[in-house]
């Protein structure tokens, strides 16, 4: 029998039809979907194994936040992709190259090297856990000059008068000390270096007081000055990128212009004088 393909029974297998190759299709699209996010968590499963495990990394806490430390400047970049792939965060995050010196800062990993910095297409359509598709753009800080200084004489106590007799004793002194600073410059990175360099503690202000020995004779004046141990240093920095996973070299801009700070020591205690006569600054 022919059927019109008016007919209700030529409409009705029609129909039927084309739902059969849209369900086989919704089917085919799922499973390459499927099979596609599968390969990409394999690959993040690898990741993790030599980003977040494999490397030795080492969290350090400063007064002016936490900086992260590794062995090269390959596993510093290694790991922050690692940490991208994991979903985590690489806000604040600093890390520090053993080998170089040089701190990773201002990080920002691209699924693909694009404007669009939260694009995960990349992650699937192109997947290769040798050679990931990604693009790492960040800051790389160096510390050019650094050292230490006493501050100048500061008065530390009040004014101490004598007449016909002298006197003097235990007198209490109080001193504070404050950075001061260019814009830009990294207390993570000056507290580090100074750390590892000197053994000290920096802060951005110090505020210590105790009391220290002064004897004025008759008729003399005389107060307590105070000189606090004061960290300095001169940094650089450039803008860099990293393009695919793996250890494919870096490009980087030019370096800055110093950028200088003064930064106050804390485990330290100050050099404590007493002065007597005119020297004194008291009236």
């Amino acid at each position: 029998m022919v059927r019109n393909r008016t007919s209700p029974i030529w409409n009705l297998e029609s129909k039927m039809s084309y739902g059969k190759i849209l369900i086989i299709s919704m089917l085919l699209i799922s499973r390459a979907v499927s099979m596609s996010i599968g390969m990409a968590n394999n690959c993040l499963e690898d990741i993790n194994k030599r980003g977040l495990e494999d490397i030795n990394v080492l969290q350090i806490s400063t007064p002016f936040g936490d900086i992260l430390t590794t062995e090269t400047d390959d596993d510093a970049l290694d790991y922050v992709e690692a940490m991208y792939l994991n979903g985590l965060s690489l806000d604040g995050v600093k890390i520090q190259a053993n080998n170089t010196g040089y701190i990773i800062e201002d990080i920002t990993v691209a699924a693909d090297p694009s404007s669009d910095t939260t694009d995960l297409s990349g992650l699937y359509k192109r997947w290769s856990c040798s050679s990931a598709p990604l693009g790492t753009y960040f800051t790389q800080r160096q510390t050019v000059n650094k050292g230490y200084y006493l501050s100048n004489l500061t008065q530390a106590s009040g004014c101490l008068y004598s007449s016909s007799v002298a006197i003097g004793g235990s007198v209490s002194w109080d001193t504070e000390v404050t950075q001061s600073i260019d814009k830009g410059f990294d207390g993570k990175t000056a507290h580090q270096n100074a750390k590892t360099s000197y053994g000290y503690t920096l802060k951005k202000k110090v505020s210590l007081h105790g009391k220290y020995e002064c004897n004025v004779p008759e008729y003399e004046k005389g107060a307590l000055f105070a000189q606090s141990t004061m960290y300095w240093a001169d940094q650089k920095k450039q803008k860099c990128v990293r393009r695919y996973y793996g250890k494919h070299g870096c490009k980087c801009g030019d370096w800055s212009p110093k950028i200088h700070g003064v930064v106050p020591v804390s485990n330290v205690s100050p050099k404590i004088q007493c002065v007597i006569g005119s020297d004194s600054g008291c009236s």
